[in-house]
């Protein structure tokens, strides 16, 4: 792109610096950045991050608020805690999001046709950490066409800190300079970079920068002398007498360039002028014949249409009707013919339905009777598995007896032997009385055995209580011995060893009494139950009658069982004989199954001739609805067709209206059109009527605008003066007579406006003034040049 004698910033970086991580804005070819937004969205926070903080390198607090007034302006910014804004803030952000630790770039990239630079601040801030490293640099490489930047952070796009930044950047070599301070700073760039003596000049110029950008001028009460000297510090003074060569050239050319203002204001006015007429009759012709024309068009296309649509429907209706007639005559005939065949499709059925009675009655005789001999063939099945259940049961009962019973009746005989008790039991001749007998004797003989230990152990402890009656006895003796002692109780001691013999003497005479009570009802229960000594002198014994007893009992509960099931199985057998009877009385006697095969096969074979159709029915339904259907078809027709013509006729008359209304329209409109014709924009050619609906329909918004009334009432309050249309007609009579164009003028004068086929244009060629007032131009700006 073309480059300027003078640095102009193209590029602006922030890095983690305020809201954004990374920011690259690109400038104009001019070095010119316009930012646009809504109000309150940042636009001054993100140019305080470049302006005027990079200008002279000031981070005070004055550099991002705007200035208060112009008397203190030229003096040292100073931080000011009523201002809200200030470096921290700007680097590190405020609110819930504001950093707590960062470090932060903001710089800006300079090119020119001869040189480019880059100016830049970088810093850290640690919120309550009193230390607050900042550093500024400076980049100028001599050819603009080279590639410069800078490096401010890592690969992972951390910032880097001042040290980390000089390694980062060291291939820069001399074209990098870094600085410590502002004032340091701002002295370089001022000589380096803007061209001026030291850095106070820079300074004042970056406060009426700032002045310039604070919207205290608006108020209207501001100062401009800082601004001023600011300005004047910048640059060298003028000679007089160049300003004085320049102030007279600068007269004329002030004079020749009033005379084109001048000109350009009448070209403007005579443009402005044709345009309103333009404007106003075209809407004059809008509201009173083009949406008329285009209304009674669209009607006509509309009646049109209607009388085509009412000629084709009338059309189809006719074609139509001749082929639903064909279709009904058929129907008819299809109709007639079906329900003949219903007639005798009728007596078909009833034969049917007596052949299909008869089939099913020999069926249900052949079926019954092979049921019945299968139930016949079943029963006695049956009644042979009764007989063979009645053996089996026989078998297995016989079985047990001998297999189990006989072997333990000859067991406990052989105990009997040396049992008299048990002996007893033995000649029971039922089976179930043995076992009841032999079931008690068992649990009697348990009883006894308990009762004769309860009494050998009641004659063991009276033997014990006689012997320790008579250690009770000798120790007494003692005892009386040991505390009757003196010679006044030898007569005492005497007679309490007597009471002491007799005494213990009575009780062991008492209880060998008892003991030998016990021992008599011991005798005695062995001379009552002879059975319970042989059982006491075999301790086995009883546990193995007890055994025999249960197998016994087992033995009874399975035969009962075997006669309980051989019952059951007599029961079914008189059972089965009694349905084998009745099935016997209830079948058909003389039955010949093969004759009622035959006589099925007969009725099946004539039933099958006798064939129908079974969807005859459905037919003949189908048939009646197409009839019902083509009938009413028919109808609809005729009835649409009677509608059909009646727009038909009705559209011929509006055809005809429309037409003749749309033809005096066009003669009306073309005639407007030649008076409008030298007021039409030069790009646009309006030769027909369809070209201007077309003009108007594209341009409706600016037809509406230009109402035809307010055009009246320019006209009719009079353009000789300055009106209301805003032109002011005297102006333009004078530059004619200035530039020559005395005959224009006196034309003018005559007469400015008149009425032609309802339209209002001006008497005049405007067109040709036009071309006047344009070859002036011409000449003017070349003398200008």
């Amino acid at each position: 792109m073309p480059l300027n004698e003078q640095l102009v910033p193209v590029s602006f970086h922030l890095r983690n610096f305020n809201k954004y991580l990374k920011l690259d804005l690109q400038a104009s070819q001019r070095g010119n950045l316009t930012l646009i937004g809504e109000n309150a969205v940042g636009k001054t926070t993100l140019a305080n991050c470049f302006f005027p903080m990079l200008i002279d390198g000031s981070i005070a607090t004055p550099s991002f608020n705007a200035a208060k007034g112009t008397d203190r302006l030229d003096k040292a910014a100073r931080n000011s805690a009523q201002d809200a804004r200030n470096f921290d803030s700007m680097l590190l952000g405020w609110g819930p999001d504001a950093m707590k630790v960062r470090t932060g770039y903001s710089y800006i990239h300079f090119k020119s046709a001869r040189r480019q630079a880059i100016t830049g601040i970088g810093a850290t801030r640690t919120t309550g950490n009193p230390s607050k490293p900042t550093w500024w640099f400076l980049i100028v490489n001599s050819d603009p066409q080279a590639a410069l930047d800078v490096i401010t952070t890592d690969h992972d796009g951390k910032c880097l800190d001042k040290s980390a930044f000089k390694q980062a950047n060291a291939a820069l070599g001399d074209q990098l300079q870094i600085f410590d301070t502002a004032a340091a700073y701002r002295d370089q760039v001022a000589t380096v970079v803007y061209g001026f003596d030291g850095g106070q000049a820079l300074s004042k110029l970056a406060s009426a920068y700032r002045l310039l950008a604070s919207p205290i001028l608006t108020a209207g009460n501001a100062k401009f002398t800082p601004i001023i000297e600011a300005l004047k510090n910048a640059q060298e003074g003028i000679d007089p007498q160049t300003i004085r060569r320049i102030a007279d050239s600068q007269r004329e050319v002030n004079y020749t360039n009033g005379l084109l203002e001048r000109l350009g204001r009448v070209y403007k006015r005579l443009i402005k002028i044709r345009k309103d007429i333009f404007w106003g009759n075209l809407n004059f012709l809008d509201s009173q014949a083009l949406t008329n024309y285009a209304d009674t068009q669209q009607r006509l296309t509309k009646a049109q249409t209607t009388l085509d649509e009412a000629h084709r429907e009338i059309e189809a209706c006719d074609q139509q009707l001749v082929t639903i007639q064909a279709s009904l005559k058929t129907a008819s005939l299809q109709v007639d013919a079906l329900r003949e065949q219903q007639a005798v499709q009728k007596l078909i059925k009833t034969q049917r339905a007596q052949l299909q009675q008869t089939i099913a009655s020999l069926n249900q005789r052949l079926a019954t009777y092979q049921a019945q001999l299968q139930q016949l063939d079943d029963a006695k099945q049956q009644l042979a598995d009764c007989v063979a259940k009645i053996e089996e049961i026989d078998h297995q009962r016989n079985g047990l007896k001998t297999s189990e019973l006989s072997p333990l009746r000859a067991k406990l005989d052989q105990y009997s032997a040396t049992l008299p008790e048990l002996r007893e039991v033995m000649t029971a001749l039922e089976l179930v009385d043995l076992t009841a007998q032999l079931q008690r004797y068992v649990r009697h003989q348990k009883g006894y055995q308990k009762q004769y230990q309860s009494l050998v152990d009641q004659i063991n402890q009276g033997s014990q209580d006689v012997q320790i009656v008579g250690k009770m006895k000798g120790r007494m003796d003692q005892a009386i011995d040991q505390h009757a002692q003196g010679p006044l109780s030898g007569r005492l001691r005497d007679n309490l060893h007597q009471d002491n013999h007799q005494i213990h003497d009575d009780g062991a005479s008492e209880m060998d009494q008892r003991i030998k009570q016990i021992i008599a009802q011991r005798d005695q229960l062995l001379t009552t139950h002879p059975d319970l000594k042989v059982i006491l002198a075999n301790e086995s014994l009883l546990g193995d009658l007890e055994a025999l007893q249960k197998q016994l009992q087992q033995i009874v509960t399975q035969l009962a069982a075997y006669d309980q099931d051989e019952q059951q199985v007599h029961q079914q057998q008189t059972a089965v004989k009694a349905q084998i009877d009745r099935l016997q009385a209830l079948m058909e006697p003389a039955f010949d199954p093969a004759a009622i095969k035959r006589d099925i096969t007969t009725s099946q074979q004539q039933l099958d001739e006798l064939v129908i159709d079974p969807q005859l029915d459905q037919k003949v339904a189908q048939a009646v609805t197409h009839q019902q259907s083509y009938e009413r078809t028919t109808r609809e027709l005729e009835t649409r067709k009677s509608k059909n013509q009646g727009k038909l006729d009705s559209a011929k008359v509006e055809v005809e209206d429309y037409q003749e209304r749309l033809d005096d329209l066009t003669v009306r409109i073309t005639q407007n059109l030649k008076v409008l014709q030298p007021y039409v924009p030069a790009d646009e050619a309006l030769d027909d009527v369809e070209d201007v609906l077309a003009f108007v329909h594209q341009n409706r918004s600016i037809v509406k605008d230009n109402a035809y009334t307010d055009l009246v009432d320019k006209i009719s309050k009079g353009i000789h003066r300055n009106g209301d249309d805003g032109v002011d007609h005297n102006a333009i009579d004078t530059v004619f007579e200035e530039r020559g164009h005395g005959a224009e003028a006196s034309q003018m004068r005559q007469q400015r406006s008149t009425r032609d086929h309802e339209m209002i244009v001006v008497a005049f060629d405007i067109n040709h003034a036009i071309a006047l007032i344009m070859t002036d131009q011409e000449h003017v700006t070349k003398k200008l040049a």
